[in-house]
């Protein structure tokens, strides 16, 4: 091939990388999507996803079940003054969340920092389980400026990378991982330019219009933040196995015993001190999870659980829903099927709406009565309290 040709070819291949980065910027920008379906974490690695000088940002943080159980769409439209966004992550943990709110407050600056923070735990959540998870994996492979090392009190502490590294590390990003970033831009192009007919009357809708419906709906999955939708419910007998299995690391979250580990105060502490300082009204859930794992907590580890609950995140809004769902309403210990997720949803909406309404403005701060929790009864509650 000739050095003409060639060149053609690199100045296409410049022009189509362009093209679908300039794509990829504004389908982020526009709130509704989330590339890197199965690698979540990578997400606090694109700018378009942290924009500043918008709409103050709500953001839905946690681990895997707020992915799951609280649905981005309908805190969209409960707040409508605010850029709802969600913020759930594979296997994260309160030292992940931490971590990612210094990363963006570091690399983005405090403007994109949320001004509402919905953060949903759990004890593995909250005791740092399992040791190795992906997001601080993902900042040491791809990250430009920080890598995240573990400190003695289980919280990530950043760590700024060497220039050459840094660079490398940007290059292997944008090498590996632009090509999820632009099958999610591509699919909400062609979800925008298909009809929208779901409000026609069947009898007028023309010929092969439920075709363009399905074809709709699947370009949409393809940028929702949702990992599990499509998924069917767990068989009981491979969950039990699965959760029995002395090789998971399910085995030391039912033997995490909150009121012996010193660092879950540090990491909590060092939460409530970040939201303080940038002005953050906190929200905090407990989420629902499944009878077949609550059974496997020992009672006095669970009473210990909720009393770290009421002293750590007193004078915060505290919302406890470990108990509200049925073992039919879940796809595996802990994820919601979607039923049972619009519940959630609904109350946690509700609470938020209702602890904002109470709001005092002595301090420009949410107060919040010291001892006071809210718990919602659920079905087939756990003993000692959940």
């Amino acid at each position: 091939m000739s050095a003409a040709a060639l060149g053609a070819v690199g100045l296409l291949y410049c022009l189509a990388t362009a093209s679908l980065q300039a794509l990829a910027r504004h389908a982020e920008s526009s709130g509704v999507v989330y590339p890197y379906r199965d690698e979540d974490w990578l997400r606090y690695l694109l700018p378009s996803l942290w924009p500043t000088g918008e709409r103050p940002l709500l953001l839905l943080a946690g681990p895997s079940t707020v992915r799951e159980d609280l649905l981005v769409e309908e805190f969209r439209a409960a707040f409508p003054s605010y850029r709802a966004f969600q913020g759930g992550v594979s296997l994260g943990t309160l030292g992940d969340v931490l971590a990612g709110l210094e990363y963006v407050e570091r690399v983005r600056g405090p403007r994109a920092l949320p001004a509402v923070l919905v953060l949903g735990v759990s004890p593995r959540f909250l005791a740092e389980i399992p040791d190795e998870r992906p997001f601080a994996q993902g900042l040491e492979r791809y990250s430009q400026r920080y890598r995240a090392v573990r400190q003695a009190d289980g919280r990530l502490a950043l760590v700024a990378k060497p220039a050459a590294r840094g660079l490398l590390d940007h290059a292997r990003f944008l090498a590996r991982k632009q090509q999820p970033r632009y099958g999610a831009s591509v699919a909400w192009l062609v979800s925008r330019a298909l009809p929208e007919s779901r409000d026609t009357p069947r009898a007028a809708r023309p010929p092969g219009r439920p075709a363009i419906e399905a074809l709709r709906d699947r370009a949409a999955a393809a940028y929702s933040p949702y990992r599990y939708r499509a998924m069917e419910p767990w068989p009981v007998a491979d969950l039990t196995a699965w959760l029995d299995d002395s090789t998971s690391w399910w085995r030391d979250v039912y033997r995490w015993d909150a009121g012996a580990d010193p660092g879950v105060h540090a990491r909590i502490a060092a939460l409530l001190a970040f939201t303080r300082r940038h002005g953050i009204d906190l929200y905090v859930v407990n989420l629902p999870d499944r009878a077949l794992s609550r059974e496997r907590y020992a009672p006095r580890l669970t009473e210990r659980y909720s009393a770290l609950l009421r002293t750590d995140f007193a004078g915060v809004p505290l919302l406890d829903l470990r108990c509200l769902l049925p073992d039919d309403q879940f796809l595996d210990a802990e994820h919601a099927l979607v039923p049972g997720a619009r519940l959630v949803t609904r109350r946690v909406i509700a609470f938020v709406a209702r602890a904002r309404a109470e709001r005092t403005h002595e301090d420009g701060q949410l107060r919040w009565p010291a001892r006071r929790m809210a718990i919602v009864p659920g079905v087939g509650c756990c003993p000692g309290g959940c």
